[in-house]
């Protein structure tokens, strides 16, 4: 920078330091932020489509009535078909070596070597396994507490435990981590589910469609025509598609979900950050204002001025972007790989290295040039305008607000500390704004917080019991209730029934997969929130209540409307009486037990167990006991459950979101600090003489610092109230982004009172922690510097 214009800037800059620093340090902050997120966002998206893609992701996963290894043949041979493979699902108890028993569903395919739909990644150890061994998948193998050498057993019913040596990991992409509604997996070899359960059947077909595989309605198409021409009534009964959107990976939309929080971080700070650089230039445009007048009378024109003005933002901007490039980078990779542990821990997706995001380099040089420059526009060309009369008799801030007759009660030095923080009002807009951030953020993170525990509660009401036992095939109920009930803690057994449905449309074409729930209609182990019509009614004839997802899903279904459902095969239709709230596993509906045995041919028995226990029974111990008895009385058990575990693998859920929404919270009310700081600061340079003023007329030390921080408080309080006002839309808008994201249903709203309560005075130490070092810096200035000051 050479001539008039480059040596004002420098002397702008070396003059103004610690405003310049601040300045350059908030933009580089806010430009870091949106960088980093920028390359962590597409460092994740990258891996979740490499990874996806190389896993040659299914169309389609049918679970069937158990079928012979030739079938395949026939189902590969379709024309529809491109790629098909069989596996074989079974769930079985198994104990760790802590001697804990968890269930693990079992995969074996006749040839793990012939794998190419849905492909298995071996991480560790032995792949494929060897008779007697177990793998594990990678995503689960922490809820096994397990590692490779360790031995785990197999309790199977009416066989001695069957000992399986870990072998190794591997990962499979298409399946995901328990907390996000995967299975703990283990894949042996036929010999070995031979062994564990006396049959060779297959139960499971992964298939690729011709066409573009990856398309929902060839996916669609094709488990039709394998319906018609294959499947059904000639062949084994799908019971299920475990694939709804074959392009979309399961773990997306929570994934979508962080990302989200993370550009809501990113674009706050860079608010921040922009408003601060504003507050910079109009302290300066203050401070110069006799400059100003002094240029304009040796000829300086508002051209002139605005571009002299723009050149010192431009400069505080470039230096931005020199150190937010190299950190974004650095910071960006880090989050990523963090935030990729976490997806690898969850869905199995592994990092993707990645060039210079050159992308993301224009968009911070962009940001952090074009946004300052644009803010600061209306300010500096404002200040351009003075006239030199007016620029040159000007003494400072002369403006002062009405205080009105409340003010009569305070005292002195408070009402000079309000009139100080209303001075400017821009500075005051600007500075509020950061705190009214924070705290809609913070109180928001509340409210949704609030709002997940009372849908958590909802969630709770379908399984209001103590103990659930799942099996791997029908029982008989009475013989289970009364083998249930020699345990002294076991006070009621209900027998439900889990299923899967298909909505047959009235075009006869496939609709929605439905998890289709049988309930005793007087149960009292279920307490579902209605939103429309009613329950079930034990004088009903196939009834049926369906979810919201089901509703949203297929939305012509109404009340009293006939839906058809494909149950293994049987299509029957069954009249709505009620729409109940989500569940969060997608579109559920519940009828009563005795019709869906009957549906099944499998009348008078049951497949899940549900048990109530004495009040001063403990669930942990009850299950370990209970599921022991089932295994012994031969009962095929697939699963014990306790309701507590139930409701905390929801929880835990919740809980992540909320963790990462505070932390969101937490680095805003940061950066609201260090922006009251800077503010704070600046005004201390505008009232350097008043200051003294205030000195020569007998103020202590401790007046001067009590006075700023009077207007500290004031300027957060400010922000406190309206941050409390925003938090509303915000708890909306973060409600309507989980909702569409991570629960696919309608999120309900709940104002946090102990939030707001938390957040006035989380508000209120914003305001004095961010004035305390500007009040000791004016605390220590003399008379004579605060009267010599320019």
């Amino acid at each position: 920078m050479r001539g008039a214009p480059g040596r004002k800037v420098r002397a702008d800059l070396l003059t103004n330091k610690l405003r310049s620093l601040l300045a350059i340090v908030s933009l580089a902050v806010g430009t870091t932020a949106v960088g980093a997120m920028f390359v962590a966002g597409t460092a994740i998206d990258a891996s979740f489509e490499t990874s996806f893609a190389a896993a040659n992701p299914p169309s389609a996963v049918l679970l069937t009535e158990p079928f012979p290894p030739q079938l395949l043949g026939e189902v590969a041979d379709h024309p529809r078909v491109a790629q098909a493979e069989a596996r074989r699902l079974h769930r079985v108890q198994v104990t760790d070596a802590d001697g804990e028993r968890r269930s693990v569903e079992l995969v074996a395919m006749p040839d793990f070597a012939t794998n190419h739909v849905a492909r298995i990644r071996p991480i560790d150890g032995t792949w494929p396994p060897e008779p007697g061994t177990i793998v594990l998948e990678r995503a689960s193998i922490g809820e096994l507490a397990a590692e490779p050498g360790d031995v785990v057993t197999v309790d199977a019913p009416d066989k001695p435990p069957h000992e399986l040596t870990v072998a190794g990991t591997v990962a499979d992409v298409f399946e995901v981590a328990p907390m996000l509604g995967g299975s703990i997996r283990g894949y042996v070899t036929m010999e070995t589910m031979v062994a564990l359960t006396g049959s060779d059947h297959l139960d499971a077909l992964y298939l690729r469609a011709t066409g573009d595989p990856l398309d929902a309605g060839a996916s669609a198409a094709m488990t039709a025509a394998l319906r018609d021409d294959v499947l059904g009534s000639d062949g084994p009964a799908i019971a299920a598609n475990l694939v709804d959107e074959p392009a979309e990976h399961r773990a997306s939309q929570p994934v979508a979900f962080i990302t989200l929080a993370m550009q809501l971080l990113s674009l706050l700070a860079l608010v921040i950050a922009v408003a601060l650089v504003i507050n910079t230039v109009a302290a300066l445009l203050a401070q110069q204002r006799q400059q100003i007048g002094v240029m304009k009378a040796v000829g300086a024109t508002t051209r002139h001025l605005t571009r002299h003005y723009l050149l010192y933002v431009a400069v505080l901007s470039l230096a931005a972007v020199f150190i937010s490039v190299p950190v974004s980078l650095l910071l960006g990779g880090a989050i990523a790989g963090l935030i990729a542990g976490l997806i690898a821990g969850l869905a199995n997706i592994d990092p993707v290295a990645l060039g210079v995001p050159v992308t993301g380099i224009a968009l911070q040089v962009a940001i952090a040039t074009a946004l300052p420059i644009g803010a600061v526009m209306l300010t500096i060309r404002r200040a351009a305008r003075t006239t030199v009369r007016e620029a040159i008799t000007d003494r400072g801030i002369t403006a002062t607000p009405a205080t009105g007759t409340g003010t009569a009660s305070l005292r002195r030095p408070t009402v000079l500390a309000f009139r100080n923080a209303l001075r400017n009002r821009t500075r005051l807009v600007l500075t509020v704004v950061t705190v009214t951030t924070c705290g809609a953020v913070l109180v928001g993170v509340s409210s949704t917080g609030s709002a997940l525990g009372l849908l958590s509660d909802e969630v709770a009401g379908y399984s209001a019991y103590d103990l659930e036992i799942a099996l791997n095939q029908p029982v008989d109920l009475e013989t289970a209730a009364a083998t249930l009930h020699r345990d002294p803690a076991v006070e009621e057994v209900e027998g439900w029934q889990r299923h899967q449905g298909l909505r047959i449309r009235p075009d006869g074409t496939g609709g929605s997969n439905v998890d289709l729930t049988g309930v005793p209609p007087t149960s009292t182990s279920i307490a579902p929130t209605l939103l429309d019509g009613r329950w079930l009614d034990a004088g009903d004839d196939h009834a049926i209540v369906i979810n919201t997802h089901l509703a949203d899903a297929e939305p012509d279904l109404a009340i009293d409307d006939d839906v058809v459902l494909d149950i293994g095969g049987t299509r029957q239709p069954w009249r709505i009486v009620g729409i109940s709230s989500t569940t969060l596993v997608g579109p559920v509906a519940w009828v009563a037990s005795d019709e869906l045995s009957e549906v099944t041919g499998n009348p008078g028995h049951t497949n899940l167990l549900t048990v109530g226990l004495t009040d001063d029974a403990d669930q942990a111990e009850a299950a370990e006991r209970l599921g022991t008895l089932a295994l012994d009385a031969g009962f095929p058990v697939a699963q014990v459950q306790t309701g507590d575990e139930i409701h905390a693998a929801t929880d835990s859920l919740f809980d992540i979101v909320v963790v990462l929404l505070l932390l969101v919270g937490a680095v805003l009310a940061v950066v609201a600090v260090i922006g009251v700081a800077g503010t704070m600061t600046l005004g201390v340079f505008e009232q350097t003489r008043e200051l003294g003023v205030l000195r020569t007329l007998g103020a202590t030390t401790w007046a001067i610092r009590r006075l700023l921080l009077l207007q500290g408080v004031a300027v957060a309080g400010i922000g406190a109230v309206f941050g409390a006002l925003l938090s509303i839309p915000v708890t909306l808008l973060l409600g309507a982004a989980i909702g569409s994201n991570l629960v696919n249903a309608a999120f309900p709203f709940r104002f946090s009172w102990l939030g707001l309560g938390i957040w006035v005075f989380v508000a209120l130490a914003i305001g004095a922690i961010g004035a305390t070092q500007p009040a000791r810096a004016a605390a220590r200035l003399t008379v004579r510097e605060t009267l010599a000051y320019e």
